[in-house]
């Protein structure tokens, strides 16, 4: 995996994590594009820790090239890089209440982050930190599942969740799947 982790920035990235001590990944659709063959722009990084703190630092590191922008409502930030757009962002575990449909967030692990995705696929991690650089966590088998069925979507563990994630699904397997490809056949 590590030849798909050749980009200058995910150097900068490895050394900016290892600097702070907090673990970090690159997940979601970045690494489901490597496996799809598709060239990506939009690099999401998941940090155990904070995002935003990762994320100033590595902005430091490209000097006035790069451009940060923090989304501290959200506890996100971005980092712009010419076309390039890496998206940090702190492990966060989800819960929900029955009288909301809007989650509870706490930080949480890497783990407790891929557990609240929304597609197998869409929890696949690569490491960034120097000692497991490029090493694949794949704790769905989304990888797998994937290339065997053809479907993307793991079932969330509440109900309120799998309205949004049925709709989010029908809108990505157009995206995913070439026309007359369908996932199904």
């Amino acid at each position: 995996m590590k030849k798909y982790l050749q980009e200058k920035i995910f150097q900068i990235i490895s050394e900016a994590a290892d600097e702070q001590q907090q673990e970090c990944y690159v997940i979601g659709g970045f690494v489901r594009d490597i496996y799809l063959k598709r060239p990506s722009k939009d690099i999401d990084v998941v940090v155990v820790g904070s995002g935003i703190e990762l994320a100033k630092r590595v902005s430091d590191k490209l000097g006035k090239r790069a451009s940060l922008t923090v989304f501290k409502t959200f506890g996100t930030a971005q980092v712009k890089l010419k076309e390039l757009e890496v998206e940090f962002v702190g492990a966060r575990k989800e819960s929900y209440n029955r009288e909301s449909r809007n989650p509870v967030v706490e930080d949480g692990t890497l783990e407790d982050d891929q557990n609240r995705r929304d597609f197998t696929i869409n929890a696949l991690a690569l490491c960034l930190n120097k000692d497991r650089f490029g090493e694949l966590i794949d704790p769905f088998g989304g990888l797998e599942g994937c290339v065997a069925s053809g479907s993307l979507l793991n079932w969330a563990s509440s109900w309120n969740q799998i309205h949004s994630m049925l709709l989010y699904e029908i809108k990505n397997v157009s995206r995913l799947y070439p026309k007359n490809e369908s996932p199904m056949n």
